[in-house]
């Protein structure tokens, strides 16, 4: 009975196969081992199994050096794109401005998951660029810009800086609660 078992006696100690072999099986009951079953093929963790596991991960945080998680976003090869395909926040922002136009995908870095888009408007003559991100919240598509930037010669310098710029970024949502508050103010 499992309530009989006790430690050994003494120091303990485990092998780094030990420690890879308890890794694995705690890893496999993570994703694929499940005790609750319900209707319809629905199939669940109890919150006791949970609780067990999650002892274990603490367990193992002391036993393994786990790899670093790269953080951020990557894109795809950006495209040079017409007035057409762009968003109207987006041209209403370079109004009359001679620019390119380009459009690219995100993805997060550590998951490789779609998050979302951007569409940079760039003005050459005066290396100055102006983006907008677009990132899908369930039936909702969020609009965070426009913002202008200083516009690099390589245009994945140029998209970089964008992305380092998106948490200080205001989304369309939050401009327009500012405005209604502001105007809140005013009345």
């Amino acid at each position: 009975m499992i309530d009989e078992v006790t430690p050994k006696q003494g120091e303990l100690t485990i092998s780094r196969e030990e420690v890879m072999s308890l890794y694995e099986f705690v890893h496999h009951i993570s994703g694929d081992c499940y005790d609750e079953f319900g209707e319809r093929g629905r199939r669940s963790k109890s919150s006791d199994l949970m609780r067990k596991l999650n002892e274990m991960q603490r367990l193992l945080e002391r036993l393994v050096d786990y790899p670093e998680v790269p953080q951020g976003m990557y894109w795809t090869p950006y495209g040079e794109v017409q007035a057409d395909d762009v968003n109207p926040i987006l041209l209403q922002e370079i109004g009359k401005r001679g620019t390119r136009l380009y459009m690219g995908s995100l993805f997060d870095l550590a998951s490789c998951a779609p998050i979302g888009s951007i569409q940079i408007a760039v003005d050459h003559d005066v290396n100055e660029a102006c983006g907008v991100f677009f990132f899908p919240r369930g039936f909702e598509m969020e609009v965070v810009g426009p913002e202008w930037l200083a516009a690099s010669a390589d245009m994945d310098d140029t998209i970089q800086s964008f992305v380092d710029a998106l948490p200080g970024m205001k989304s369309i949502q939050q401009m327009s609660t500012d405005i209604g508050a502001r105007s809140d103010d005013q009345a």
